[in-house]
């Protein structure tokens, strides 16, 4: 939460930028056909003195604002990039937060492409596709800036990408602002069959039409069909075609299956390969869990058990029918330990089919929260807690001692296929027990090195 609210501080002088220039903060109507409504203003909008903010805070918050508008825009960019090392400082190395992203979610570059993913998707898969360099519009083919590129195409490379992409960001923006110093001039065409019209004149005549109001009347004129421009959105890249607004995906699909498809709606296309880990970095060993494709009608080996489906019904029946999402993850839970400690792609499609559930939702809780095993592992799970509060009351030496005496490492199961030692992630949450750990989900706590050799030996 931290690098999110300071993502928010910066976030908020962006939006009194957009504010003072448009006059609202979110949905302006700004760029209109031939230019801009007016040009940027020669304040920006400064705070005052209240009860929560003293003379002196005030004072420095409108340091940047006492000139222009190109002023301002000027010192955030050169503050920016400081700010920006903030964020990586906190993220970048952390220890939990690669341990989160990296080899999480693959998507191989080919797989990208196929399912029409764009932006730093696309490229954080290692395709270097930007439209600003390869299809330039605007004043793009103008700018000095590079394209960031991932490696490997999991949710560390996209993280990655993104961090970088917001300092080319800012190289662009400086390159503009040197620009409209060096060339000040009008902001609108004056060609009014193509311009909104300005202050009513006499040109209309009279009883005839106003000339200058047809063009909100009835729009641009052009050919039926035919592109007027392309460029990115918030979703992709966006065609304007006549009357009709379209998204193509990134790059041409070969083939006759070739197709256009909305970005917007390939978060649910994407979540099969976003659910597969790979690499010796996850969390689960395994082949992961496929993308999708149904249960067969004929084989029923892997329908829950009618115990298990029982505990189903007594946690879908806590919540209302459109909130039965929420008694998921303890489905999961006992799918899990109806099976021998792991839930099988198969299940989970079954869980889905049995919950009345879109079968990804089932993937996105199965494969983030640590607690559940999508691969098989040993007959017990062990999970050592190695956060704060353990790490400093000794756990790294109990997980020393531990895999010595199972003669495997965290992450592994034991050559006889008793124990399975997790890679326990997250906090288990029994700080006041330190060190702790779990052993088939039931706690112990205020342990020793003789304490968890005993606890080891009752497990057979």
């Amino acid at each position: 939460m931290t690098v999110f609210l300071y993502a928010f501080r910066e976030r908020e002088e962006l939006m009194d930028v957009y504010e003072a220039v448009s006059g609202a903060r979110m949905h302006a109507k700004y760029y209109r056909p031939g230019g801009v409504h007016r040009d940027l203003p020669d304040f920006m909008p400064q705070y005052e003195h209240s009860r929560w903010r003293s003379k002196r805070e005030v004072e420095r918050l409108n340091e940047a604002r006492s000139g222009s508008m190109l002023d301002f825009i000027e010192d955030f960019c050169e503050r920016f990039p400081r700010l920006v090392d903030e964020y990586e400082t906190l993220l970048t190395d952390n220890r939990i937060w690669k341990q989160r992203l990296v080899d999480i979610g693959v998507v191989e570059a080919g797989r990208a492409i196929e399912l029409g993913f764009t932006g730093p998707m696309l490229r954080g898969s290692g395709v270097e596709w930007d439209l600003r360099k390869k299809q330039p519009y605007e004043v793009y083919d103008r700018m000095d800036f590079d394209v960031p590129v991932g490696t490997k195409g999991d949710c560390y490379d996209r993280y990655l990408v993104r961090i970088e992409e917001m300092r080319q960001s800012t190289r662009i923006i400086k390159q503009c602002v040197s620009w409209l110093r060096d060339n000040p001039g009008p902001v609108m065409i004056e060609d009014r069959k193509i311009a909104p019209p300005a202050a009513r004149g006499d040109e209309g005549g009279h009883g005839g039409p106003d000339p200058s109001l047809q063009v909100l009347h009835r729009g641009l004129l052009h050919p039926r069909g035919r592109g007027l421009c392309g460029g990115r959105g918030p979703q992709g890249r966006v065609r304007l075609l006549h009357r009709l607004r379209r998204r193509q995906q990134a790059l041409p699909t070969e083939g006759a299956c070739a197709r256009l498809r909305p970005p917007g709606g390939l978060r649910r296309d994407g979540a099969g390969a976003h659910a597969r880990r790979r690499g010796r970095g996850r969390r689960h060993a395994g082949p992961g869990v496929r993308g999708g494709g149904p249960v067969s009608e004929g084989d029923q080996s892997h329908l829950p058990s009618a115990h298990v489906r029982e505990q189903i019904d007594a946690w879908m029946a806590k919540f209302p029918h459109e909130g039965r999402k929420s008694a998921l993850l303890q489905a999961l839970m006992a799918v899990q330990h109806d099976n021998g400690g792991w839930v099988s792609a198969e299940l989970m499609d079954a869980v889905a089919d049995y919950m009345d559930l879109p079968r990804v939702s089932v993937y996105e809780v199965a494969t983030f929260y640590s607690m559940i095993e999508t691969a098989p592992t040993g007959r017990h799970s062990v999970s050592i807690c190695t956060n704060v509060s353990c790490m400093l009351c000794g756990a790294d030496e109990l997980v020393a001692h531990v895999e010595r005496r199972l003669g495997c490492r965290r992450g592994e199961t034991t050559a006889d296929g008793r124990i399975f030692l997790k890679q326990e992630e997250e906090c288990l949450a029994a700080c006041s027990g330190a060190p702790m750990m779990q052993v088939d989900h039931v706690y112990y706590t205020d342990l020793t090195p003789e304490k968890v050799d005993e606890i080891l030996d009752q497990l057979e």
